[in-house]
């Protein structure tokens, strides 16, 4: 079921307050922290990856994409690997830049506010290069990039949730709940955009296309240069390469041809990460889709750091400057939450 992943993610909170409510309770049992201390890496398992398949199920059932489970695990892994470039920027690039004369306030806002959403959305926009030939238009544009966004914030999740471990019970259930519900789907919805700009582009030009066919025409280049050594490569008991015409590999390339995908069935590529007619879409350009989703992304990282040393600022108390970053939080949360549900609805089918 797509509800399963929400289910199991609300069940991690659950426990997690209860077991934040009986460890903080005035008749504290040993028995309680020797359970915390049972399930703690369970929790940090599950609070950190089931958001991802949780909201990777809601963008899948909307765009009603026919999708491989080796393509769905390659966006993954693609974001995955886009987070480690971008925290070593993060941690040895940026600082580097801040001046010596700014205060820590100032300091973390340059940091968390302006050069992380930079380089991290820079990153996860060119994972999604990756897989332009296999992108027919916004629609699995917006579905690749919001699989790159998860795989990104499923990395970055592991940090802070494991970091949550160390608060207690509370912590951990604060923080698996925030950013489960909130920051894992703002990754993806900014990388989505982008996604979904690059995959417009390249549907309108055949640029996926054109790439395949280089691709394609490089590795018979390969081939051909090592047959010519001596070695059947292909295995068909000739040494004389690619024998084919031109017009045979645009043939085997075109979104018409039919190709075994499984043992049990075949699959046409047309049918594979298509966009079909009358979806909902909003046409925007890569520039414009970049920006916006830096800006999104440095409005969330900019608001949740700022708003507490903000509310400090004019004067408010601990318990009305706390108040002030929890509203701020669940307004963020709430309006990701909506745009991502938006979004998804207007890259989906008719």
């Amino acid at each position: 079921s797509s509800w399963s992943p929400w289910a199991l993610f609300l069940g991690c909170v659950f426990v997690s307050i209860l077991l934040s409510v009986a460890t903080t309770s005035s008749g504290i049992s040993d028995g309680a922290i020797v359970i915390f201390i049972l399930l703690a890496v369970p929790l940090w398992l599950l609070g950190f990856s089931i958001p991802v398949l949780a909201w990777w199920s809601v963008a899948s059932r909307r765009l009603r994409l026919p999708i491989r489970r080796v393509q769905a695990e390659g966006w993954l892994v693609a974001g995955m690997l886009s987070a480690f470039p971008a925290f070593l920027a993060n941690s040895l690039l940026t600082p580097g830049m801040i001046p010596s004369s700014w205060n820590a306030i100032q300091t973390d806002m340059a940091l968390i506010a302006v050069g992380a959403p930079i380089i991290e959305e820079t990153c996860k926009a060119l994972a999604i290069i990756l897989f332009i030939p296999i992108l027919r238009g916004p629609r699995s544009g917006f579905m690749v990039g919001f699989s790159v966004g998860l795989g990104f914030a499923l990395i970055e999740n592991v940090q802070y949730v494991a970091g949550s471990l160390l608060g207690g019970p509370a912590n951990l259930a604060a923080t698996t709940l925030i950013r489960g519900v909130g920051s894992i789907p703002a990754h993806a919805l900014w990388t989505a955009l982008v996604g979904s700009a690059i995959g417009g582009y390249v549907g309108s030009r055949g640029l996926n296309m054109k790439i395949s066919l280089a691709i394609a025409r490089t590795q018979i280049g390969v081939i051909d240069a090592v047959e010519k050594m001596g070695v059947d490569v292909d295995g068909d008991g000739l040494r004389d390469g690619f024998t084919e015409t031109s017009a045979f590999l645009e043939a085997a390339l075109s979104d018409g041809i039919w190709s075994a995908r499984d043992p049990k069935h075949l699959t046409d590529d047309s049918q594979i990460m298509s966009d079909e007619s009358g979806t909902a879409l909003i046409s925007r350009s890569i520039p414009l889709a970049f920006c916006l989703a830096v800006f999104g992304h440095a409005l969330w990282n900019g608001l949740s750091v700022g708003s507490y040393a903000a509310a400090e600022g004019a004067g408010f108390s601990e318990a009305a400057s706390l108040l002030m970053t929890v509203t701020v939080v669940l307004c963020m949360v709430i309006s990701v939450i909506l745009l991502t549900l938006r979004e998804s609805r207007n890259h989906s089918p008719a």
